[in-house]
């Protein structure tokens, strides 16, 4: 009796034991039996150190795990079940990274750079294609170790080079060490001078007055310099003046060579001609001579005319009876006008049948103005005389 008594209270222990593991390994495992789940499958180019239960965690949160891994031709297929709890939105892309320096692999989700969040989320069994591996630290290691081995092999020529040149220094002092002192020996006299030098650039530059007309060379330098520049400016004008000048003499003494190359070419001719045109004015000058000598003379024609009074005399009175025959023959001339008007108007008053024809004079082929225009004038010696024509038929 008391050994089935105790064979049940074993039972029962080892029971509730059990019990009691299961529960802790489900809580520990998940953190939550109760919540529902989703699946979602993922595509990576290679998935290193990813197995089942490897974690899926966004922004460090455990959200789930991995169930299964598939190696595909285009990569692998990894297949996580998810907390629905955990909503991942279309733009969130998972990574597989290195959860410590061991290897432990673990696949966050985080939203790109720079991108909006979006309000769309992955539905159960979606598909992401486009997965992402990061870097392993351990494999940047193994990849840098023929460049770190390089950097060795370099180390230690840089090594043998800096003992071969101590070595060099080493020898060289020794060989050299008199030669050594006297340039030890000179080098204190240059310091020596280069001190006393600098004593006297002191001495120069803590002069007060050296330094007040510094101050004021270095005030005026603005204005020199203004002025110079004013200077280059009117040396830059004068400069183009005479550019200007030089071209415009350019141009005159084109313009004469185009004007004197016809003379050039005409030179023959022109040179006869202005010989002719010299023997012409000689001779014209010898003419104007003797005319001035034949004026001069008294006894000539114009030299008498110029000096003699009374052949000038004689000259005005001929004048003065030629304009009074002029005035005397001027009541003849209108006479005659009068008569030759009044033949033109009758001229058989010429022959004896005018004499017998009782019409007044006038009553011709021509008529009076005087009988036709009221306003004539009463003298006859003003009257126009007026010519008619008979027309064709009469």
């Amino acid at each position: 009796m008391d050994e089935r008594i105790t064979q049940l209270r074993v039972g029962a222990v080892v029971i509730v034991a059990s019990l009691l593991a299961v529960a802790l390994i489900l809580f520990f495992r998940e953190g939550d039996v109760w919540t529902s789940r989703y699946t979602l499958h993922m595509i990576f180019r290679r998935a290193p150190g990813v197995t089942e239960d490897t974690p899926v965690r966004k922004n460090g949160i455990l959200i789930g795990r991995v169930t299964g891994v598939e190696l595909l031709d285009e990569g692998v297929r990894v297949t996580a079940s998810l907390s629905s709890k955990y909503k991942l939105h279309s733009n969130e892309k998972p990574r597989i990274a290195s959860g410590s320096l061991f290897g432990d692999a673990v696949i966050e989700f985080a939203p790109g750079l720079g991108v909006a969040q979006s309000k769309v989320y992955y539905d159960d069994n979606a598909i992401i294609t486009d997965g992402q591996v990061a870097s392993d630290p351990l494999s940047v290691l193994v990849n840098l170790e023929d460049e770190l081995t390089s950097a060795v092999v370099s180390i230690d020529d840089a090594g043998r080079q800096m003992s071969s040149a101590a070595g060099s220094f080493n020898a060289l002092v020794g060989n050299n060490e008199d030669r050594l002192n006297r340039i030890v020996q000179k080098s204190e006299l240059a310091l020596d001078e280069f001190r006393v030098s600098m004593n006297s650039i002191n001495r120069v530059v803590g002069d007060e007055e050296l330094n007040r007309n510094l101050r004021e060379s270095l005030n005026r330098l603005p204005t020199v310099l203004n002025e110079v520049e004013q200077t280059f400016v009117q040396g830059r004008e004068a400069i183009d003046n005479v550019k200007r000048v030089t071209d415009s003499a350019e141009r005159n003494l084109k313009n004469l060579e185009d004007l004197t190359r016809p003379l050039g070419e005409r030179g023959d001719q022109l040179a006869a001609n202005i010989d002719r045109s010299v023997q012409n004015v000689d001779a014209l000058l010898a003419q104007l001579v003797e005319f001035s000598k034949a004026l001069n003379q008294r006894e000539g024609t114009l030299g008498k005319l110029i000096y003699d009074r009374e052949l000038y005399d004689r000259l005005n009175h001929a004048v003065g009876n030629v304009e009074e025959v002029s005035r005397q023959f001027q009541p003849i001339v209108n006479d005659v006008r009068i008569f030759t008007d009044k033949i033109a108007r009758d001229p058989r008053q010429l022959g004896l049948k005018g004499a017998l024809d009782r019409r007044p004079s006038g009553m011709g082929t021509k008529a009076n103005p005087r009988f036709l225009d009221a306003t004539a004038s009463p003298n006859p010696a003003f009257d126009v005389p007026e010519i008619r024509f008979p027309t064709p038929g009469h």
